[in-house]
């Protein structure tokens, strides 16, 4: 078991998840889980009340597949994360030279590359937030020093978001043509939409944190410019 978690869904449903691997090679896996709850006798809980078979009825289960982590770097570099992109451009050349036609396949790669490139900007995201939350205050020792390093970290950030679009988009372009599969290029539309609407959320919001942390429209110091650079990318993401 990788990972586990019991929490509150709502008022009326708990909610358990539960994380395990898939080993290589298996077409079959089983798992077995015990899980023991505990309910107050004053809820009238009784093998009468609510029976076994009733429970079983109230019971739902569904599967999902973690999206892998990928650094947004790696998306960026063309020489790296090769086994998330050769797949999608071996089945797109096959169906562009007419020998396959394996539109079912390339959807799902289409659809994780997707998945994959949210996860990622999200997670820069968040490690650039806490980051901020963690700079000591304007007027304190090291301020200035913090704030430079983050305003490198946005730059190379901006950097890294430009060139894992402009890779994507290179794979997409080929998606267009006519020899491909009118559901290929449909999913390709969409997933470039979901992409560029993730880039315009991630930008926004880094753009506001660094706003809050500047304070005034006539601050000053090296956050500028790693600013202008992320509302530009925001805005050319909502004009997609």
């Amino acid at each position: 078991m990788v990972d586990r978690r019991l929490e509150p869904h709502d008022s009326n449903q708990l909610e358990l998840k539960l994380a395990y691997g898939i080993a290589t090679g298996k077409r079959t896996q089983r798992y077995r889980v015990e899980t023991y709850l505990f309910v107050p006798t004053t809820l009238g809980f009784t093998s009468k009340s609510y029976p076994p078979e009733r429970f079983y009825e109230d019971t739902a289960g569904f599967i999902r597949l973690k999206t892998p982590t990928v650094a947004l770097a790696a998306l960026a570099d063309h020489t790296q994360a090769q086994s998330w992109f050769e797949p999608s451009q071996a089945l797109l050349q096959g169906m562009l030279s007419g020998e396959s036609k394996d539109a079912e396949g390339l959807i799902r790669r289409l659809k994780l590359l997707g998945c994959i490139y949210r996860r990622a900007l999200r997670d820069e995201m968040i490690d650039v937030i806490e980051r901020f939350e963690r700079l000591p205050g304007a007027d304190q020792a090291g301020a200035q020093t913090g704030e430079a390093e983050l305003a490198e970290e946005l730059v190379t950030f901006h950097e890294q978001l430009c060139g894992a679009q402009e890779r994507l988009t290179a794979l997409g372009r080929q998606c267009e043509s006519p020899a491909v599969e009118v559901e290929v290029r449909e999913t390709w539309r969409r997933i470039d939409e979901y992409v560029a609407i993730v880039a315009e959320d991630v930008s926004t919001k880094l753009v506001e944190v660094v706003d809050e942390r500047l304070g005034s429209e006539n601050a000053e110091g090296p956050l500028i410019e790693a600013r202008e650079r992320l509302a530009q990318v925001a805005i050319e993401n909502y004009q997609h």
